[in-house]
């Protein structure tokens, strides 16, 4: 007997009392239920009925319906969303495109709202639940949770991921898909489930309408519904079970989902196999379509599903298939057949062991290798081989000769086992590993031991610190792969926390494993070396940096690896290398490759975004604000596709605030740093150091607008948080650009004591051959300091040296023209007659930028019409009373500190010049 075969006896007796329960009423329902509790099996049978049944209902008919109350959400506002039109309709809810309506940035979302008919508490937990789980979940194959939120009647909705694409099975038939790009968009499906797995969540209900694919094929898993987190404690009777349950697609459940079974990430595994044979054949591997849910019921449950080497494919189908049905049944008849077939046994240990091995089976007939799936002998593994080197085994008499002694089949009976035992326990056996070694690095106990001993509590950090060294021991007892996911992940962590010397020697452990393991060009290999890289200017090596990005770069650029995460992110980071040295255009070059390789490969990576962010950067250097802004506006249109939306905006708005302040528009630059602030206060654990960058800028901003304590409150918090970051290249730590801002504030608060001690100490911190704009806006600090220090001498040096290094590079943006400002006022504060010049040169530049130059440029021409006009009012009171009230003319509304400052000494200088000019005979 067949023991995955069923009898099909109670069937009958289930069929029958579900028939009595369609015909009876509310009450009697109730009454035949109580009654058939007695036979627990035929009870299961009776409620999976009961449960097809309901599922089939509303797939047939809710999707037509359309409440009165649906249209009267349009237009209405939930959080900065405003919702647009419903593009999709179930049992419990509605779902709903939604525009974003804040102004921030252009973007589109589905917004899910519950039925007003969905009352039930078990339907209102389902739909809390799902928000649950969608919010441990981020992959480029899943569509994301962006926000949550409830309505002003009460009732909850989730904003997700807007798709637009076409559900997989119409998206490949439409385009004429063949066999493999249908392989290669399943193995998207695979590393979508793989993840929730990784995340203790099942989805349930994986069918062709949760899976869109977009328009450059890029597929995304949609509606976790019914989907279980595996740690619930809750049972197969639960009323969410039982509401989920309700829920499924019959076609697609596996046979314990419709006997009350456990449910584990093998029920997905199930559904993978209905959706692949059907994505294959353009059938399902059981009942016709006019089967009824009863017939779906006991045919997933008894009977033995369709072989897809059977499979008698129709002419549409393969038509569908850019093929004839001929050619696509010899093509179903092959691996693909055993594949499907593991998939869709009916006892879930028999099935793969996960989704991951599943797709490696895909993935080995793709590459005509043998799969796991099939038993086979030594006739098909030659086939494979010869099959995966025609040319080098073409004619050969050897490989006959070999085959006829049965050497090969002696060894393939003996490497089959071992492949079989380790296809079924490598992953089993390295997450294991993981995990132990997680729990023995961070035991409670011994984390109360380390603090009895410190006298002190361990913090996070240190037990970081502690696991790495525990990875770094020779006699470690340990998996290698499961090793070196470790020591990435911990060096990783380091580097991120501003650990940059105690990560250095994990990354070289991680390389020396990833080469001896796994080899030179393997994809972990790569990985180790950009994970180096981007860890060294924080060690000051930059140069040692740019040379294992470029290494790193060709490296995959020769095998073809291009579509990794890797690429796009070296090719980022070896950019921002550049950009750090002034570099611009290939900075550029670099950021575009990026975003090229992203868009092309991987357009949901968060590299996608910051490639733009950078370009953004170059331009607003080279003072091309509309482009700037243009690349920003894009990016932050890809933050609600990002693994984390809120950290990426958060990002963004730091970089757009940067270039309102370049613009010398604050008002604007604070509210972007206000968000950033916002979204970081509720994203991180209060030690990112990008929060540091933040609040810095944001306090300038904040003093310029006129709130000097709150602007100095946010500089306390900014070098208390720095601390925890002590390491960078010299000069350019957390701490320095704390220091920088404490420098300007005092500056222009005329504390020029404290401005001029601070300002020697940052500049004793930059290395002797320093250079750059970095160096040259810290050397026009130092000016500014010594110059209202009464040092005019060491002003004068310091703005000379910022100077030259704008005109090196061949600059007149507007820190060149700033660096020339700062000279002329230190030359001017001298009497020197060379300030004149330099004055106008500031002006002559400025007055040729566009008709409607920024705000900066405009207090830049004012600045230096007021030296002008200073240094004439000695002996051409007139002229300097002229050009004072040109430079008043462009400030007709100062709103920062510096514009007021500037239309002050203008006004005065007027009055003055008017007043002297008058006193002039003939005047």
């Amino acid at each position: 007997m067949n023991t995955e075969r069923a009898s099909i006896g109670p069937w009958r007796d289930a069929m029958a009392l579900f028939d009595a329960w369609l015909d009876a009423d509310a009450s009697e329902r109730a009454e035949l239920l109580a009654q058939a509790q007695a036979d627990t099996v035929q009870h299961q049978k009776l409620l999976a009925l009961i449960a097809a049944d309901a599922s089939a209902e509303m797939q047939q008919f809710m999707p037509e319906v359309k409440p009165p109350a649906v249209q009267a959400h349009a237009g209405q506002r939930l959080g900065p969303w405003k919702l647009l039109e419903p593009i999709g309709s179930g049992g419990m809810g509605e779902v709903w495109l939604a525009e974003r309506s804040d102004g921030l940035y252009d973007a589109h979302a589905a917004i899910k709202l519950l039925h007003a008919r969905a009352t039930t508490p078990a339907q209102r937990a389902r739909f809390a639940r799902e928000g649950e789980l969608l919010a441990r979940l981020g992959h480029p194959h899943i569509a994301r949770l962006l926000d949550a939120g409830v309505q002003p009647d009460g009732a909850r909705y989730l904003v997700l991921e807007y798709v637009a694409g076409a559900q997989i099975d119409d998206w490949c038939d439409v385009r004429r898909v063949g066999l493999a790009q249908r392989l290669a968009l399943f193995l998207q499906v695979c590393e979508a489930v793989a993840y929730a797995h990784a995340h203790l969540v099942v989805h349930r209900d994986l069918k062709p309408a949760n899976l869109l694919v977009s328009e450059d094929g890029q597929v995304k898993l949609l509606d976790f519904g019914v989907a279980k987190l595996l740690a619930d404690d809750t049972g197969p009777d639960s009323d969410l079970t039982r509401a989920a349950a309700a829920g499924l697609t019959p076609a697609y459940a596996a046979p314990e989902q419709l006997t009350g079974g456990a449910i584990s990430t093998a029920t997905d595994v199930y559904a993978l196999g209905v959706l692949l044979f059907q994505l294959l054949s353009g059938q399902r591997p059981y009942a016709g379509t006019d089967s009824t849910p009863a017939q779906w019921v006991r045919d997933i449950v008894e009977a033995e599903p369709l072989s897809l080497s059977r499979a008698q494919p129709s002419v549409q189908a393969a038509a569908a298939r850019g093929t004839s049905a001929a050619q696509l049944a010899r093509a179903l008849r092959s691996d693909l057949a055993f594949i499907t077939a593991r998939a869709l046994r009916k006892q879930p240990g028999a099935r793969y062991p996960s989704v991951q091995a599943l797709a490696e089976d895909v993935q080995r007939y793709l590459r005509h290798e043998p799969v796991s799936a099939r038993a086979g002998d030594w006739r098909y593994r030659a086939a494979r081989f010869v099959r995966r080197n025609r040319l080098a085994v073409a004619g050969s008499v050897l490989l006959a000769s070999a085959l006829a002694a049965g050497v090969g089949a002696t060894l393939w009976q003996a490497d089959r086992a071992r492949r079989q035992a380790v296809l079924a326990q490598t992953e089993a056996a390295k997450a294991t590993a993981i995990k132990d070694f997680l729990l023995k690095s961070f035991n409670t106990a011994q984390i109360g031991q380390r603090t009895q001993a410190n006298g002190a509590a361990t913090t996070v950090l240190q037990l970081i610190e502690s696991g790495g060294a525990e990875l770094l021991k020779d006699d470690l007892k340990i998996d290698p792969e499961a090793r070196l996911e470790l020591l990435t992940a911990l060096g990783e962590l380091q580097r991120i926390n501003g650990l940059h010397a105690q990560a250095e020697p994990l990354q070289l452990k991680a390389l020396e494993l990833a080469k001896q393991h796994f080899g030179a060009t393997s994809e972990k290999y790569v990985y180790a070396l950009v994970e180096r890289a981007t860890n060294l200017p924080k060690l000051g090596r930059r140069a040692e940096s740019n040379q294992l990005y470029d290494d790193a770069i060709a490296l995959m650029e020769r095998v073809g690896q291009q579509h990794t995460e890797s690429y796009p992110f070296a090719l980022w980071m070896r950019g921002v290398n550049a950009y750090r040295t002034d570099q611009y255009e290939l900075a550029l070059s670099l950021f575009e490759r990026a975003e090229l390789a992203c868009r092309q490969h991987r357009p949901h990576d968060a590299t996608h975004a910051f490639a733009l962010q950078w370009q953004a950067n170059v331009h607003s250097m080279r003072d091309q604000f509309d482009a700037a802004q243009a690349a920003l506006t894009k990016a932050l249109a890809l933050t609600p596709s990002a693994e984390h939306p809120e950290q990426a905006e958060a990002l963004l708005q730091l970089y757009l605030g940067d270039l309102q302040t370049r613009r010398g528009e604050m008002e604007q630059a604070l509210a972007a740093y206000d968000r950033a602030l916002s979204l970081m206060q509720r994203t991180d654990s209060g030690r990112n150091p990008d929060r540091v960058v933040v609040l810095v800028n944001a306090a300038r901003a904040r003093h310029e607008l006129g709130q000097p304590e709150a602007a100095r409150a946010e500089l306390r918090e900014a070098l208390a948080l720095a601390q925890h970051h002590p390491t960078g290249e010299p000069g350019r730590t957390l701490s320095d650009r704390v220091l920088s801002a404490q420098v300007a504030l005092d500056l222009a608060d005329g504390n020029a004591a404290a401005a001029l001690v601070a300002a020697r100490q940052l500049a004793a911190r930059w290395p002797a051959d320093a250079t750059g704009s970095s160096y040259a806006a810290n050397r026009m600090l130092l000016a500014e300091a010594e110059r209202q220090a009464g040092q005019p001498a060491l002003a004068r040096q310091a703005a000379e040296r910022a100077a030259a290094i704008y005109e090196a590079a061949g600059s007149d943006t507007l820190l060149a023209r700033q660096a020339r400002l700062v000279l002329a006022e230190v030359l001017a504060r001298q009497g020197d007659a060379a300030a004149s010049e330099q004055f106008r040169r500031v002006l002559e530049t400025a007055r040729a930028d566009s008709a409607t130059p920024p705000r900066s440029r405009q207090l830049q021409k004012a600045r230096a019409l007021a030296g002008l006009a200073r240094l004439s009012l000695s002996t051409r009171p007139q002229e300097a009373a002229r050009l004072a009230r040109e430079g008043s003319a462009l400030l007709p509304a100062p709103v920062t500190l510096r514009e007021r400052q500037v239309l002050s000494q203008l006004q005065e200088t007027e009055a003055k010049g008017v007043k002297q000019g008058s006193a002039v005979p003939g005047a």
